[in-house]
Order: structure tokens, then C-alpha cells, then sequence
């Protein structure tokens, strides 16, 4: 599972920090061969004092606080905190590297830590080190690995990564190393081309990745399924079908996924129809038709794969659309002279769908799964009511119950706005404490 703490492997648990506490600390080590990220929260409260004074550089130490510690003043400067420029008391998170060197500490009872394979994440209480012993109080620290978003990037054409590409193009290894960072940052990723494609398989794309650090294998011989295709960073798609219904599970479950499309292979319209199932789920599209746009084209709009990239080659691909441009989630982010779209992203962000989790209108209970919704009406004994979230705005939401009707539903600053299907106007609002508001 990838986190290792004190006594579990789990993904998510919790575990108590002493405010006495300075030896033998409770954490966590990423034992995966992946970058995590680990969300911690802490509740409780503690204090620096144990003991009743009435001296006035002490007094303010006496009072409980929660893991965001006191407020730094002038008075903190007479001792000697661990971590002078945090908080004192505060929930420092120590992160280590794989050698034991410590590389960041962070104070605060909410904090999202990153950790490279090998490394480690331990908490203590930020005080002076001689005086643990007075501390009173403890809190206790939930944690869990952070959904990964799952991203997209569509090329309308295969010739921008082949030997020809980065002969026509010199900026096709900036492209490429960008490509893998846009995918898993400053990670070591292990990417996989699942291609018999030209414009996947030779050698200077292969050597590019893997003189940058990453891994990087070939060919169509793996068994696709979520959990092969989930070994895998990222899948490099160019020509060879690939069920679309495993891509979308795979992007939805954090892959990471590169798409070229104009090989030729079958025909424009075959090639679109061979992908569109996939495109569609997250926005986006192939025209049916080649665009016969071809040469070295300069990026005409800023995103990171961009960086230091003044032009990319093109051959007469498949121009892409964007299906919904509202949506902040996949945009067109290279477009030719004409208007066509040559390179898209996309990306799926399931923690964004955790938003509609929990206790709504008084008693409504939504359960989240993915992109599905489950709302239990038990409280007015009705029966649940079931909903998906919009796969390209997770704010949105179509909700069905059985004993009522369909609605449109939006979340925003805490609220669910309701509408009816047929009518554009609010029907209904939900917030956290309220049944609802009419």
C-alpha cells in the first residue's frame, strides 16, 4: 500500500503524539516506489506547562492550543525552541530523506507532505529540548495518502516524439522531459509505451527519458487491466487500440496517460473513433478528419510542457476539441493559425469529488465513490437517492430520487444548490447544518 507507520501499512489510520514526547516519535515512511503525498490532521490540544506559575514570560505557555501552537511574539526569544521560526508548540513534521538527513521540518495541525520513496515523515511537538518533561496534553494525528489526479495529454499527431520529430525539432527532448515532469514531477517516473508506433518506439525518445533518470519500457505484450497499467506512471498510446473503458479507470485512479493520434492507421476516422470513448469521459475529442497542418509550430500559448520549447513538429494529425470549455480541467493548449487544436491536457482530481462527502440538509448523507454518488434520505424515511458528479466539473452533480425527481446540483462555498431538471431556477439549497432553505 505504499505507507508505513508504526504498526500498519495502511493508507490511512491515525496515532498519538505526547506533548512529552521527544524520543522514540511516531511517523510515517513512503515504502513505495512512488512520490505520495500524505495529508496529516491533527486534533487535541496541549500546552507547554504542566505546572502553576504566575510568571508573566510563562503564563501564555499555560494555556492549551491545538497543533497550530501559540502565536510568535518577542517573549519566545527567551527560549530555545527546537524550531525557532515555527510556532511554539506547534505539530512539527520532520521529513527526512532515505539516509535519515533531515530535509524540512513544517509546523501546523494540517499539512500535506510529500515524500520520495525511502523517505520519512515523524511529528513532534515544538519546544525547547530541555523542558519536554513539563509538557501536558496530547493530540491525535489522522493520516492518509492523498488521491492522485489522474492527467491527460493529447497530441493530434505522432510525429512530434519519432526520430524525424526531434531531428525537425531540437525542442522535442525539452518536450519530452517536460511531459514526464507535467506526469510525476521531480520524481523518477516509469513510464511504459504501449505502441508498435514509430512515434513512440525509437531511440530518441528512449533515450531522452532514460538519461533524465526515468524508466521506460515497450510493446503490447502486457495484460491490459487496471493493475498491470497501474504499475506503470504513465502509458505512451499512439495507433495500437487500447480498451478505452481500463484508460478511463486508470486516469480515474491517478494514471497518467500521453495520447498521439494521425498515424494513418485505418483511416482519420477510425483512428478518432478508436479513442473518442476515452476523450469524451474527460472533455475532450479527435475531429474524424486529417487536418494536413504540418511543420515546426511554435507553442502559442504558456503551460509547462511548454517550458523552453519554441517549436514541435507536425505531420497531418487529428485536430482535438474541447467538448466543454467551461471547464477548467481540460483546456486546447497549442492551437494552430486556424483555430484547430494540436495539443490538450486534462486532468481528474478525486479529491475534488471528496467535497461532496458528509452530513448535508439536516440529516442527507452522501457517500462518494469515484464519480458516483449515494444519498442516504433514511432520516426522513425516504429512500436513497443516487447521483454522479460531472466528470469534467466536479462542483456539478446530476442527483435522482425515486420518490421525487431529477436534479441538477451545484456545490460551492459549503452549499448545494439544487435545480430541477426542467427549471433553470434554484429549487433548493443545502449547507452543513441546516435541513434545507427554500
Amino acid at each position: 500500500m505504499g505507507l508505513t507507520s508504526i504498526n500498519t501499512t495502511s493508507p490511512a489510520g491515525s496515532f498519538d503524539l505526547l506533548a512529552t514526547q521527544d524520543k522514540d516519535l511516531p511517523g510515517l515512511t513512503n515504502s513505495s516506489d512512488k512520490l505520495l503525498t500524505v495529508a496529516i490532521a491533527a486534533e487535541g490540544q496541549w500546552s507547554l506547562i504542566n505546572f502553576e506559575t504566575s510568571d508573566p514570560s510563562l503564563i501564555k505557555y499555560k494555556t492549551p492550543v491545538d497543533g497550530d501552537g501559540y502565536v510568535r511574539d518577542k517573549n519566545d526569544e527567551k527560549f530555545k525552541f527546537k524550531y525557532p521560526t515555527l510556532n511554539p508548540a506547534a505539530l512539527v513534521a520532520e521529513v527526512k530523506d532515505a539516509k535519515g538527513n533531515l530535509k524540512s521540518s513544517v509546523g501546523g495541525k494540517k499539512q500535506d507532505i510529500a515524500l520520495l520513496p525511502g523517505e520519512s515523515v515523524s511529528f513532534i511537538m515544538n519546544d525547547d529540548p530541555a523542558y519536554f518533561k513539563n509538557n501536558a496534553g496530547q493530540l491525535k494525528i489522522a493520516y492518509s495518502i492523498v488521491p492522485k489526479k489522474g492527467k491527460i495529454v493529447v497530441n493530434s499527431d505522432e510525429w512530434a516524439l519519432s526520430n524525424k520529430g526531434f531531428q525537425n525539432s531540437p525542442d522535442a527532448a525539452k518536450f519530452a522531459i517536460n511531459l514526464a515532469k507535467y506526469f510525476v514531477g521531480e520524481a523518477k517516473g516509469k513510464f511504459h509505451a504501449l505502441s508498435n508506433n514509430f512515434g513512440l518506439i525509437e531511440s530518441s525518445l528512449e533515450q531522452t527519458l532514460t538519461q533524465a533518470g526515468h524508466t521506460w519500457t515497450k510493446g503490447t505484450n502486457i495484460t491490459i487491466d487496471l493493475p498491470t497499467l497501474s504499475k506503470y506512471d504513465g502509458i505512451f498510446l499512439s495507433g495500437d487500440l487500447v480498451d478505452n473503458q481500463v484508460l478511463i479507470q486508470y486516469v480515474k485512479n491517478g494514471g497518467k496517460v500521453y495520447l498521439s493520434a494521425g498515424t494513418g492507421w485505418g483511416g482519420a476516422q477510425p483512428e478518432a473513433d478508436r479513442w473518442n470513448t476515452f476523450l469524451a469521459e474527460f472533455g475532450l475529442k479527435f475531429a474524424g478528419t486529417y487536418n494536413g497542418i504540418e511543420g515546426n509550430l511554435t507553442p502559442n500559448q504558456s503551460h509547462p510542457l511548454f517550458e523552453g520549447v519554441k517549436t514541435l513538429y507536425f505531420d497531418n494529425g487529428n485536430s482535438i476539441t474541447d467538448l466543454k470549455p467551461e471547464s477548467q480541467l481540460n483546456q486546447i493548449v497549442q492551437t494552430h493559425s486556424s483555430g484547430q487544436g494540436l495539443i490538450a491536457t486534462a486532468e481528474f482530481d478525486p479529491a475534488a469529488n471528496l467535497l461532496w462527502a458528509g452530513v448535508w440538509g439536516g440529516g442527507a448523507i452522501i457517500s462518494v465513490d469515484g464519480n458516483k454518488l449515494t444519498i442516504d434520505m433514511s432520516f426522513l424515511n425516504r429512500v436513497p437517492g443516487t447521483g454522479t458528479i460531472d466528470a469534467n466539473d466536479p462542483t456539478k452533480a446530476t442527483m435522482t430520487f425515486p420518490d421525487d425527481s431529477t436534479f441538477k446540483a451545484e456545490l460551492s462555498n459549503g452549499k448545494i444548490t439544487w435545480f430541477l431538471v426542467s427549471n433553470p431556477a434554484p429549487y433548493s439549497f443545502w449547507d452543513r447544518s441546516k435541513r434545507w432553505m427554500a
